[in-house]
């Protein structure tokens, strides 16, 4: 599959190597390429309360991390569907996985910081107003 025929609008991209590349998109696309085609992943049951994915970020461990518009916060990829790590309660637009497993979150309303992925099950994001 190439992305570009698609017909939705896609935000972010993100990869470790030119054969793992993630992107995402409007109406909870999720992508991969594998280094020889692309695959769309099933994104709506793993990300219920999202409207638009927004941003994706790869912990250091290469668990791809999901986020954007609604109020369904941050997923991560497990086994073949997804998981809510954290509930944020704005419009993620960027975020990045720091190399010590850090989250940081750009949202319209600030900037919200948290544990390593596997931590925010149980940790609310610090919220920095701007």
């Amino acid at each position: 599959m190439n992305p570009l025929p698609l017909g939705v609008t896609l935000y972010d991209v993100a990869g470790t190597t030119d054969s793992d590349v993630w992107a995402v998109g409007d109406f909870m696309t999720v992508l991969h390429f594998d280094g020889g085609s692309w695959t769309r992943l099933p994104g709506q049951a793993a990300t219920a309360g999202l409207n638009s994915l927004r941003a994706i970020s790869l912990a250091p461990n290469g668990e791809p991390l999901v986020a954007g518009a609604g109020t369904g916060g941050i997923h991560r990829r497990s086994g073949s569907g997804w998981q809510s790590v954290n509930t944020v309660p704005d419009v993620i637009s960027q975020f990045a996985s720091l190399p010590d497993g850090g989250v940081l979150a750009a949202a319209q309303n600030g900037v919200f910081e948290g544990a390593n992925p596997t931590s925010l099950l149980t940790t609310t994001l610090q919220h920095y107003g701007v």
